[in-house]
């Protein structure tokens, strides 16, 4: 299969990135997330066992938060529990 990419940025306001997020969740659950802007689009099927990385960083007034979820069609082999992480908000 040939590798199809899309990539996307833009300035945002936090709610809209709220909802950017939900939908990304929405999609997750339901087993289909579809990207698009302009003419380009991609439709991504997860499910299974999901890699998720999460990092994060802060610098010179700068911060950074990085997610990524990655799987495969046999992601389950060989799979281990990894220590839970915590996510909370002030």
């Amino acid at each position: 299969m040939a590798e199809h990419k899309f990539a996307y940025e833009s300035l945002q306001d936090t709610s809209s990135i709220v909802e950017l997020l939900e939908s990304i969740t929405d999609g997750i659950k339901k087993g289909a997330i579809t990207l698009a802007s302009n003419e380009d689009s991609i439709t991504l099927t997860p499910s299974g066992l999901l890699n998720f990385t999460i990092k994060a960083r802060q610098k010179s007034g700068e911060s950074k938060l990085e997610l990524r979820i990655r799987w495969k069609k046999q992601m389950a082999e060989g799979y281990q529990k990894d220590s839970p992480l915590v996510i909370g908000s002030k």
